[in-house]
């Protein structure tokens, strides 16, 4: 290459972006192919020229490749023949040189033609071995100049349309070349079939590309008037002021394409995020709205509670009318006997029936809240299956999302062991006895009934014992029997309100409890997504930095 002292400023300047685009790319975690990209088109500055043919198998490339040389060195064969990329150099011919890559070696024809230019001979992009299509496409963003070969007999196929489509990504100059013209019978077939092409290669391409049409099997047995139309201006192209033109803008479309994928790496990545932190917000929404359906099932809790109450104060109630009256007083001077039976008639199985509705109600709270964690992490594995390429992003997000669901299943895992059921029931039960409905060993409100009933038994026998006359009992029974009324009714609504508070306030307290599991699991995630917004920021900073540069160097090597 002709350096002069201009185009040595150009190299030096796009050495340096390289450089730093190969470092920021590393250091931002980009995917391994990527940051490869960079590495390589720093590399190619110090390359010979590369003039790249590529084009599905079966259209011709080495037949064409044969004719272009004037050599029948390259295999030739209806099925691929090519199975892997052959670098021809000018030079004495001899064996094949490996390279570093296992898939491309270098072949030397003495061709004077090739000085200074390496041409690459490729697999097809259709193979049916995959492999060839991956080393091919690999190799693109390398090409100084694309030889695009297509097919007469069946032209611009889809497969072909996508391979030019990533030619126009990586920024590579294309020559279109139709071979297998002689297959066309009509110069109305030719010119049809070239206005094909060129509508859709325009499409794909963005701009108009020089396109040929010729037969290289009409060159070998003689002379192609379309096949030397070609040679003619691939000449031109190959001059060493294009040469030079075209190989300092290689790696500038290289590094454009490689902005680009880690700009659009980050809006997706970003993305991500984004759709991550509306399901977190989903969660903590579903998290509320579980909150107010425990609360609305507690109400409904709390009036089965009521049931049993309103049995036992109805029982007690016709308990009292039942003995306080003259005609029992036999009865209520035997305060004993008389508490007996107003466990056995009165209090009967309450606290069985409380502790029923109370084990319902904790079952039925286990539940919800269990069915709350396993949804939770149920979204969680669907954020986590999200497809994005390897990066240190991607890792970064997997780690902390694992974190969070692992954190998840530990809460999930506490709600089905038994000792938390233990637990809340326990909890239950310890709220139902400050309320004063159920004592250690026995009957927290019977009790106190019974105590009352046994204290009114009491003063009615003193009554009795220090007054004669059925006058007196007749006026003091009646007064007893109404207060003892009264206070059953009283103790019974006081325990009502009691339960109502205690156990509001133990659901409520559960619920401060899911929700601050909630927010410690999420808390972390939360604190990636910030971090990763700031660093995204500023890698969309350097990434327009990077632009401006590319810009500026494409305009001093056009000029």
């Amino acid at each position: 290459m002709l350096v002069s002292p201009s185009i040595q400023e150009i190299l030096q300047a796009e050495r340096a972006l390289l450089t730093d685009l190969h470092a920021f790319l590393e250091s931002s975690g980009a995917p391994a192919d990527v940051t490869q990209h960079a590495r390589a088109a720093l590399l190619q500055l110090d390359e010979v020229f590369l003039l790249v043919v590529v084009g599905e198998f079966n259209a011709g490339k080495s037949s064409f490749l044969n004719a272009l040389l004037n050599t029948t060195s390259l295999p030739e064969g209806v099925t691929p023949t090519t199975d892997r990329i052959y670098v021809l150099l000018n030079g004495e011919e001899g064996e094949l040189e490996p390279t570093a890559d296992p898939f491309v070696v270098r072949k030397r024809l003495p061709l004077e033609d090739l000085n200074s230019i390496a041409l690459v001979d490729t697999p097809g992009t259709n193979a049916v071995i995959r492999r060839h299509q991956t080393i091919t496409e690999g190799f693109l963003p390398r090409a100084d100049l694309v030889l695009f070969i297509t097919s007469a007999d069946h032209p611009f196929t889809e497969s072909e349309r996508q391979f030019l489509e990533l030619t126009r990504r990586w920024g590579r100059n294309v020559m279109l070349i139709i071979n297998k013209a002689d297959l066309l019978e009509t110069q109305a077939d030719r010119e049809q079939v070239l206005s094909f092409v060129r509508e859709h290669a325009t499409q794909t391409l963005g701009v108009t590309p020089q396109i040929f049409m010729l037969s290289a099997r009409n060159q070998k047995r003689g002379e192609d008037d379309g096949f030397m139309r070609f040679k003619r201006t691939l000449v031109e192209r190959l001059s060493e002021k294009e040469r030079v033109r075209l190989k300092l803008m290689t790696p500038l479309g290289v590094a454009r394409e490689l902005v680009r994928l880690h700009t659009n790496h980050l809006e997706h990545s970003r993305s991500v995020l984004q759709t991550d932190l509306q399901a977190f917000e989903h969660l903590e929404m579903q998290a509320r709205v579980h909150g107010h359906e425990v609360k609305d099932e507690l109400a409904h809790h709390l009036t089965l509670l009521d049931e049993p109450l309103n049995a036992f104060q109805e029982r007690a109630e016709n308990f009292i009318n039942k003995y306080y009256r003259i005609g029992r007083t036999l009865d209520l001077l035997k305060p004993d006997r008389l508490e007996q039976a107003f466990r056995t008639e009165a209090v009967a199985d309450l606290e069985r029936e409380l502790e029923k509705v109370l084990s319902h109600s904790v079952d039925r709270l286990m539940e919800k809240n269990l069915r709350f964690w396993e949804d939770v992490q149920h979204q969680l594995m669907s954020r986590s299956r999200e497809n994005m390429p390897r990066s240190r992003f991607q890792m970064d997000r997997s780690a902390v999302l694992e974190a969070l669901r692992s954190k998840t299943e530990e809460h999930t895992k506490e709600l089905v062991e038994p000792a938390a059921a233990q637990e809340m029931s326990g909890n239950a039960q310890s709220s139902v006895m400050q309320a004063g409905l159920i004592s250690v060993g026995g009957i927290g409100l019977g009790a106190a009934v019974i105590a009352l009933v046994g204290g009114a038994a009491a003063d009615v026998t003193g009554i009795l014992a220090s007054l004669t006359g059925v006058f007196l009992g007749a006026y003091w029974i009646p007064i007893r029997r109404r207060a003892a009324l009264n206070q059953v009714r009283n103790q019974v609504g006081d325990a009502k309100i009691l339960l109502r508070e205690t156990l509001s306030r133990e659901v409520n307290l559960e619920q401060e409890r899911l929700d601050g599991r909630l927010r410690d699991a999420l808390s972390p995630y939360t604190r990636f997504v910030k971090a990763e917004q700031d660093r995204m920021n500023q890698e969309n900073r350097r990434l327009t930095e990077f632009i401006a540069r590319i810009e500026d160097l494409e305009t001093r090597v056009q000029s």
